[in-house]
This record gives structure tokens, C-alpha cells and sequence, in this order.
């Protein structure tokens, strides 16, 4: 199981399978292949998702149409099935999970710090930390950070908005999100022109580690399939930690 497998990660599989490691199947977590290549598809859900915090349908939509259009772009222009490729010609069974496990870490992220009460930013830091893999990630020197706004600021209406949906909306939402009443976003990574917008508006912006989220979602999952399957092992690689919350 990791975050982000192309061929380097394949090769070694691949090798680890030669010394004799049993190795059924890589499961990946970023698109590659044919999931890449469809990825604007999955954005329409981000209208439902800023909906849901009281941004109207037919404003999130607008925004929205112009940035799937350069994702569609930007993708179409790309080496879309180097990975495939190679997890073919080394006989790999490889397949990934993007947004099934970005729902889960969302909706978790939702339940165990929306719905909370913080005085500041820094309280909410400290809540994320309590979270394992986000302490891990910070152990590493990776951990969550506050990109706009202080550790004394008061987060107001606290959201998820950015952890789902494909990848990051179009600037505009940061504008839209604050005239619906949201005080504090957290996010996976944010870009600069959606972090110059959150200081345009007064908007807090916690980035919560990327991989360290990534794989929150993808041992929710796991945890289902293995409750599915009791004989299914995995072995962490390319960046994702492996934590059991199931029994």
C-alpha cells in the first residue's frame, strides 16, 4: 500500500517480490492511468460539499466549471499510463483508490474536529496532533501547520471542504466560503493564490498534512476490507503509515 506508486515503486515491488516477499497486489492511493485521465469528473461533488456549508448550489457551480476545465487541460497534456505500462510488463496487479478514501478521511475529519469547540487555531493544531498519523507525521517534521491566521486566532465556523472532491477547488471558494459564515478551512495543501484570497477575506487556513491525511483515509478503508478479508496483510511503502482503529 502507498500514497504515490509509479515505476520506481513498481521496480521495487518488484525486486522485494525476486527476494521473495509475497506480494499479491499494489494498492496505490493518487490516480494513475485511466483515474488520472478522469479526474475532472470527481470535482462536481466539491458543489455538493461547499452546499453543505452554505454556499448556494448555482454559485459553487459557476466557480467551479472554469477549474475543471483547467484540470481537464492540464491532465490531457500529461504522460497519463507510464505506470500502467510498467505494472503490465512486470505482471503487477495494481490498482488505486483516490476518492473512496479522501470521503473517509473527510467525513472523519468532520466528526472528530468540525463538530468541536475551539477557543483558537492552536487548539485545533493540538486536537489534530492527538490523531495518530498526524503525530507521526509530525514526529517526521511533517506536521499540520496553520498557513493563514495565528495560533491566538479565533477559528469561528470550522470546515473540511478540501479533502475531497479530486483535488483543490478554484480560488474563488475561499471568498465564497467566508461570505457563507466559514471562519477557519482545513485542508490538505493549499496554493498561494487560494492562501492571498484567505488573507483577502480573514478566512483561517490550517493545512493538515497532505500524506499524513492520505493515509487516515486509506486505513478507514482498510479497515473495512479487513474486517471483509481476516488473511489480508499490508506493507506500508511510499509514504503511507498503517494504523489499526478496529479490532
Amino acid at each position: 500500500m502507498g500514497i504515490d506508486v509509479e515505476t520506481p515503486e513498481l521496480m521495487l515491488v518488484d525486486h522485494l517480490m525476486r527476494g521473495g516477499m509475497k506480494i499479491d497486489a499494489v494498492m496505490m492511493h493518487h490516480p494513475e492511468g485511466r483515474a488520472l485521465a478522469d479526474l475532472e469528473k470527481v470535482l462536481p461533488m466539491q458543489i455538493d460539499i461547499l452546499h453543505s456549508v452554505g454556499v448556494p448550489e448555482n454559485i459553487a457551480e459557476g466557480q467551479l466549471r472554469p477549474r475543471m476545465e483547467r484540470v481537464w487541460r492540464a491532465i490531457h497534456a500529461d504522460n497519463l499510463f507510464r505506470s500502467q505500462r510498467a505494472a503490465e510488463l512486470l505482471k503487477i496487479t495494481a490498482f488505486n483508490c483516490h476518492t473512496p478514501s479522501d470521503n473517509f478521511v473527510w467525513r472523519f475529519i468532520e466528526k472528530t474536529i468540525c463538530t468541536k469547540r475551539f477557543d483558537t487555531l492552536g487548539e485545533i493544531l493540538k486536537a489534530l496532533l492527538e490523531i495518530p498519523e498526524y503525530k507521526e507525521y509530525a514526529r517526521r517534521g511533517n506536521p499540520p501547520i496553520i498557513v493563514n491566521g495565528a495560533k491566538y486566532s479565533r477559528p469561528g465556523k470550522v470546515v473540511a471542504t478540501e479533502f475531497t472532491g479530486g483535488t483543490n477547488g478554484p480560488e474563488e471558494f475561499i471568498e465564497s466560503q467566508g461570505r457563507a459564515g466559514v471562519g477557519t478551512i482545513l485542508t490538505m495543501h493549499a496554493t498561494e493564490k487560494a492562501l492571498e484570497k484567505a488573507k483577502e477575506h480573514h478566512v483561517n487556513v490550517i493545512q493538515c498534512s497532505h500524506i499524513a491525511s492520505d493515509s487516515i483515509g486509506l486505513n478507514l478503508l482498510l479497515d473495512r476490507l479487513v474486517k471483509e478479508e481476516k488473511m489480508l496483510t499490508v506493507q506500508e511503502f511510499s509514504g503511507f503509515v498503517r494504523v489499526k482503529r478496529s479490532k
